[in-house]
């Protein structure tokens, strides 16, 4: 999965947003939702001190997808893996 994180504006009215931006297609419509679903999921409890992640964006532009191993699961579980690796990851 390829994509990023980045903060809403302050005046967002929502706390998360999810977004996949067209790009290599790689990931089957129907497991988008599950993208979703995991990455709700990761923002539930942040891995600092424990409290939920607020005013973030989620998007997804590209990701790879296996005839056999795909499933709903593996791509909520890529999703919850995905945002906790860019999160942990000093600003540059």
């Amino acid at each position: 999965m390829a994509g990023y994180i980045e903060p809403l504006p302050d005046d967002a009215v929502e706390v998360y947003e999810f977004r996949r931006r067209r790009g290599g297609g790689a990931i089957p419509r129907e497991f988008i939702p599950a993208c979703d679903k995991g990455f709700k999921e990761a923002i539930k409890k942040g891995s600092l001190i424990g409290f939920p992640v607020v005013k973030v964006r989620c998007v997804i532009n590209d990701g790879l997808s296996h005839a056999v191993d795909s499933s709903e699961q593996a791509f909520k579980t890529a999703a919850l893996m995905a945002f906790r690796e860019a999160y942990d990851r000093p600003s540059r």
